[in-house]
């Protein structure tokens, strides 16, 4: 049985269950770049790859698709240089920079996957060069040789300054949780650093409350130990005490408390929701999930843990993810700025 994930002009992504195990499918006019991609889908989750990345895989190539068949381009005599016309279709969308590099990463990986070699460039293609560091900066302390690999094309990415949540703001969208459940969601997020999607999946077997721990089932199914404060861990007895639906056999820690589906497990659709209304009657718009992720990482920094901790914590895979932490402070710097001013206004009255 395939569920239709997306519909496109002249193709469709669909999902197919078979037993247990989940296959991607890209449906359309029979030919062989469609028997590819599936072959590709096929690939990827053989690999180990996640459903939900390989999903992300089958819009873009979904997406690069339907303007290859508007486009009249055919894929296995495409260049480099006719991308830029396909970056200039998806600035005229407002498609933001990250996805636009997310799908020319994806459309490239699969033109070697189908031919075996790196795209073309073509004659009019711009190469992305290092930053020149200085002709006295040895390359690898001199020991290695530098390894020369062919950067793909991107387009430049904005720096933005992500802003934690402030202590008032945290507050005020507190005050308007009802719900025990609710607000161990937030607590776990504020506290612990989880995503979205690491809460949904938290099962009653990945919680310890003897030793004070849970795994989590991150990124790319990277598991990785979380230590709960007190104040979590009574959130979570008093929702188990008070709000869990008994006789609720679901494994899912955290669960539908009403309706039809009461005691099923929650949904992105449903904690998109909670969120929403939430943001509505406190008045705090910017109070998304992610948001207070980036919050436990601001107020772990300022608490003085060392970043590779708080790299274990959060689950970044580079460290540099981590350091963006030590960046977003703009109100820690205004305060020690105008500190500095006060003490400086009187030294050359």
């Amino acid at each position: 049985m395939a569920e239709h994930f997306l519909m496109g002009v002249f193709y469709r992504l669909s999902t197919v269950k078979v037993a247990e195990n989940i296959f991607y499918k890209i449906e359309g006019e029979a030919s062989q770049l469609i028997e590819d991609v599936n072959k590709f889908f096929l690939c990827f989750l053989l690999q180990g790859n996640s459903h939900k990345t390989v999903a992300t895989y089958g819009y873009d190539l979904l997406h690069f698709f339907t303007w290859l068949k508007a486009s009249d381009f055919v894929f296995k005599d495409i260049k480099e240089f006719d991308l830029y016309e396909y970056i200039k279709h998806q600035r005229e969308q407002k498609a933001a920079p990250r996805t636009i590099n997310h799908r020319l990463c994806c459309v490239q990986q699969f033109y070697k996957f189908c031919f075996g070699e790196s795209m073309p460039g073509g004659r009019y293609t711009l190469r992305p060069v290092s930053f020149y560091k200085g002709q006295n900066v040895p390359v690898n302390m001199g020991i290695l040789p530098r390894r020369r690999v062919r950067k793909m094309l991107r387009v430049k990415v904005p720096y933005k300054i992500i802003q934690p949540l402030d202590v008032e703001e945290i507050k005020n969208f507190i005050r308007s949780i009802k719900k025990h459940r609710d607000l161990a969601i937030v607590y776990l997020m504020l506290h612990c650093g989880l995503r979205s999607l690491e809460i949904l999946n938290l099962k009653h077997n990945d919680v310890s409350y003897f030793t004070r721990e849970v795994i989590i089932q991150g990124k790319g199914n990277k598991e990785r130990l979380v230590y709960l404060p007190d104040i979590v861990l009574g959130i979570l007895d008093k929702y188990h005490r008070y709000e869990k639906p008994e006789n609720c056999d679901s494994q899912y820690l955290f669960v539908v408390l009403k309706g039809k589906i009461r005691g099923q497990p929650m949904t992105r659709a449903g904690l998109r929701e909670v969120f929403r209304y939430k943001r509505k009657i406190s008045g705090i718009k910017k109070a998304n999930p992610h948001r207070f992720r980036h919050t436990c990482g601001a107020d772990l920094v300022r608490a003085g843990v060392s970043l590779r901790v708080i790299q274990t914590i959060l689950g970044h895979e580079n460290i540099n993810q981590t350091t963006t932490y030590t960046n977003i402070f703009q109100k820690d710097v205004r305060e020690e700025v105008f500190r500095a001013y006060e003490k400086m206004k009187g030294r050359y009255a």
